[in-house]
């Protein structure tokens, strides 16, 4: 199968196909609705960033339970924001976003409606989300597709992990960019359920060290995609296991042989033949020595028995 570079749409859209009917006997449930108007949507898509949908719908409610509304969210201190989310990774740039959000908005409109972007293009909707300061690729995406309705794939950092796990994407890769190499894979109708089992698998506690582990310093040719959905049966069947490659695991798997074991293995084992050849060598130039001094003894004995000529 082609690396990851190389896929094309319909290897793609084969790939995904497999993955999702892997994916939902897992976790089953419909891709929830999405009802909250843009500015709110760009709040739950800044929770929701490298968390599960559960955690950030909680953070988000608290958040909006703690503080009046969202002006009195606006002019909050980071810290007192901070507070809210604590519940969440990185609660300190979460909050940071949720103010650049409402000030910018707020800013523009002197109300917290944005409503209006909805009326744009496409590309005039994205350049606008892309005035807001502070705001990641993962929610300027996720706002496009869950508001807007665009044919765009959100992914975070842990879904981007995932990605590449399933050979989808190169290793390296940032997360916008594993994105736009799924969207090729995904019809505009599917990718919202492509994207929640995604996030599921990638923040499912059980698995998600080992999808870790195997993505740390992956090279190109280690995820083939063709085997995406084998090795993640395997994985549901044995979680714990570190679903590392198969070539990978050849090289470090058992006794954990590293790459340089078989030259020193092979070193090893030319060390342990010298003191034997060193020996053999002694042995035959001892007895050569012995040969000689045989003929010279021999020689010198045959010399003396001769008779002395008559002159």
């Amino acid at each position: 199968m082609a690396a990851a570079k190389a896929l094309r749409a319909a290897e793609k859209q084969k790939i995904c196909r497999r993955v999702v009917t892997i994916l939902r006997k897992r976790y089953p449930g419909a891709v929830p609705g999405n009802q909250r108007p843009v500015v709110e949507t760009l709040l739950h898509a800044v929770c929701l960033e490298n968390t599960s949908l559960e955690n950030a719908e909680a953070a988000l409610q608290a958040l909006l339970e703690r503080f009046h509304d969202l002006n009195e969210i606006r002019v909050s201190s980071i810290s007192e924001l901070e507070t809210a989310l604590r519940t969440l990774s990185d609660p300190e740039w979460r909050a940071l976003r949720i103010r650049s959000v409402l000030g910018h908005i707020f800013e523009l409109h002197y109300r917290f409606e944005f409503e209006s972007i909805l009326r744009k293009t496409l590309d005039a909707a994205t350049k606008q989300l892309k005035l807001i300061p502070n705001l990641s690729p993962f929610v300027t995406a996720y706002t496009l597709q869950s508001a807007f309705g665009a044919h765009v794939v959100p992914v975070d950092d842990l879904m981007r992990d995932a990605v590449v796990w399933l050979g989808i994407a190169s290793p390296g890769v940032s997360a916008s960019d594993a994105g736009d190499a799924l969207k090729p894979g995904l019809r505009k109708s599917d990718a919202p359920q492509f994207c929640f089992l995604l996030r599921q698998l990638a923040v499912d506690s059980e698995l998600r060290p080992a999808i870790a582990r195997a993505c740390k310093n992956a090279s190109e040719e280690d995820f083939d995609p063709a085997t995406a959905h084998m090795r993640l049966t395997e994985l549901f069947a044995s979680p714990k296991k570190l679903a590392s490659p198969k070539k990978r695991t050849a090289r470090t798997g058992g006794s954990r042989t590293s790459r340089t074991s078989k030259p020193a293995a092979r070193k090893t084992a030319k060390t342990a033949k010298a003191p034997a050849r060193k020996k053999a060598t002694k042995k035959a130039a001892k007895k050569t020595t012995l040969k000689k001094r045989g003929r010279a003894t021999k020689k010198k004995a045959t010399s003396r028995s001769r008779p002395k000529s008559r002159s």
